[in-house]
């Protein structure tokens, strides 16, 4: 199920990963600065939980990862890559804490054409 609850949950998971004390529900900026970015990996490299906490947040936006692997392979860099354009920005594939940030909170990305294009729009500084 997701919401609040679940998200809180996984950003608690991301800063159990970062080695951050005390961790709360918030991705703060304790969270973005140790944050390292994620990006494709190569074939042979292992899963790993941030990878994870990735997925996670992408499955509560309603992009389908491909599962919980904790792999960042051919369907994980593509949801990355989909979620970049929603949120307006040129797509790359690497994660960013901006941009991690962004997936975890439940704020809406997709275009709504009752809305108008303005409203999809991010300022990212």
């Amino acid at each position: 199920k997701t919401g609040n609850t679940t998200v809180g949950a996984l950003i608690i998971g991301l800063q159990i990963e970062l080695g951050i004390p005390n961790p709360v529900p918030t991705f703060g900026p304790a969270t973005s600065r140790k944050f390292p970015g994620l990006a494709k990996q190569g074939k042979n490299e292992k899963p790993n939980n941030l990878i994870k906490i990735l997925q996670g947040g992408f499955w509560c936006k309603g992009y389908n990862p491909g599962g919980f692997s904790g792999n960042f392979f051919e369907g994980t860099e593509k949801k990355v890559k989909e979620f970049e354009s929603d949120v307006g920005i040129e797509p790359t594939g690497f994660v960013d804490s901006k941009l991690m940030k962004a997936i975890l909170n439940t704020d809406g990305f997709r275009y709504n054409d009752k809305y108008p294009e303005y409203i999809r729009g991010v300022a990212f500084k």
